[in-house]
């Protein structure tokens, strides 16, 4: 059924070492997006519903300062299989950065509460989805 999809979060770093009956179950929870240079996915400061993956093109993550006299802080840019705005997968929580598109592209859009909502109702390949998405994510600086 959600046989594309199951397809496009395998190309999403952490998700691609899920067992695809799981991929399938996430992907009931999941949608493209198409995105073009200079949107904002996401400001500072906005709620926290959805977890983004790249499938094209580049999003730049930025930490906006209150202090108007000084700019933006780029914390990182994200392409092809990266992950962005993860912290709605285990919680409800205001963005701590802003998100802007660098390059057109496709995003994958994950509803976190919906995702958090399956974990609990299936603790065995909850255990093993988070172990794989943790170690899937880039080190600290």
């Amino acid at each position: 059924m959600f046989s594309d999809m199951t397809q496009v979060l395998k190309s999403l770093r952490g998700f691609d070492a899920l067992p695809e009956v799981a991929l399938d179950q996430i992907a009931a929870y999941t949608s493209v997006r198409v995105v073009r240079a200079g949107e904002t996915v996401f400001c500072q400061g906005e709620p926290s519903p959805y977890c983004f993956g790249v499938l094209s093109g580049e999003v730049m993550m930025q930490h906006v300062s209150q202090d108007g006299r000084f700019p933006p802080k780029v914390l990182g840019v994200i392409g092809s299989g990266g992950l962005f705005g993860e912290s709605s997968l285990f919680e409800d929580k205001l963005r701590a950065a802003m998100a802007t598109v660098s390059k057109d592209g496709k995003l994958v859009v994950i509803r976190g509460s919906e995702l958090r909502n399956w974990m609990q109702r299936n603790p065995e390949t909850a255990r093993s989805f988070l172990s794989v998405f943790l170690n899937a994510l880039p080190p600290l600086p």
